[in-house]
C-alpha cells in the first residue's frame, strides 16, 4: 500500500512567535502615534476654547478685526464691507473630508431656517489652503451650500492676517504619496455682531438649532 506523502510544511514555532511579536510591536507603535496625535488635537482645541472663554469674559474679546482677500467671485473682499449684518465665520479648506463640510452645512442650515432674516446674516468661509483653494475652486465648493455663503481666499499673508485676527490655528498636516496634503486647523464657527465684535463661538459640529437660537437672540 502506497502512502501519499504529506507535502505541507510545518510552521516553525519560533518563526511564528517572531512574527507575532513584530506585529504586536507595529500595532503598539501605531496606536501610540494615533494617541499622541489625538491628545495633541484635544489639547489644541481645549487651549483654543480656554482662550476664547477667557477673552469673552472681559466683555471685549480680542477676536476679529479687519482683513482682506478675494471672494469666490474673484472680487476684492474687505471684512468691514460686511458690517451691518451679523457674521458667521468659519475657517477651513475645500479638501477637508469631514469637519469643514459639517461646519458649513450647519451654517447653511441656520440660513435656511432664518428665511427672510437670512439677509441679516453674512456667512463667511475663509480658506486656510490658499495654494489650492483658488476663487474658482471655492466657488464650485460652496455652490453645494447656501447661496448667501461668501467664500474668501487670498495670499498666504492675507490668510495669515485673517487667522491671526480670529485666533485661528492652521498648518500643513499629513502629506500623501501623491503630493496631496491635509491642513490641520481649529474648527470653530464664530458669531460676530454687526460692528464686527465677537459674540460667541461654536464647535463645527454644534447643532444648527443651537447656532440659530444664538443668531436670533442678536438679530
Amino acid at each position: 500500500m502506497i502512502r501519499k506523502q504529506n507535502n505541507k510544511k510545518k510552521l516553525d514555532p519560533m518563526v511564528v512567535r517572531r512574527w507575532l511579536i513584530l506585529a504586536t510591536i507595529v500595532l503598539v507603535v501605531a496606536l501610540t502615534v494615533f494617541n499622541i496625535m489625538l491628545i495633541k488635537d484635544v489639547k489644541k482645541e481645549t487651549a483654543m476654547n480656554q482662550t476664547l472663554q477667557e477673552d469673552s469674559s472681559t466683555g471685549e474679546a480680542a477676536i476679529g478685526g479687519e482683513f482682506d482677500g478675494i471672494t469666490h467671485e474673484g472680487e476684492l473682499f474687505k471684512y468691514s464691507d460686511t458690517h451691518g449684518t451679523l457674521r458667521l465665520v468659519f475657517f477651513g479648506f475645500t479638501n477637508c473630508p469631514m469637519i469643514c463640510p459639517t461646519g458649513i452645512a450647519n451654517i447653511s442650515g441656520v440660513q435656511d431656517e432664518l428665511g427672510d432674516d437670512a439677509s441679516k446674516v453674512t456667512p463667511i468661509f475663509i480658506s486656510v489652503d490658499p495654494k489650492r483653494d483658488t476663487p474658482e475652486v471655492i466657488k464650485s465648493y460652496i455652490s453645494s451650500f447656501h447661496p448667501s455663503m461668501v467664500g474668501v481666499t487670498g495670499s498666504k499673508a492675507q490668510i495669515d492676517a485673517a487667522a491671526a485676527a480670529f485666533k485661528v490655528y492652521y498648518s500643513i498636516g499629513m502629506v500623501m504619496d501623491d503630493g496631496g496634503y491635509m491642513v490641520d486647523h481649529s474648527a470653530f464657527i464664530y458669531l460676530m455682531d454687526a460692528q464686527g465684535k465677537y459674540l460667541k463661538h461654536f464647535s463645527y459640529d454644534a447643532p444648527a438649532e443651537e447656532i440659530l437660537a444664538a443668531v436670533k437672540e442678536h438679530l
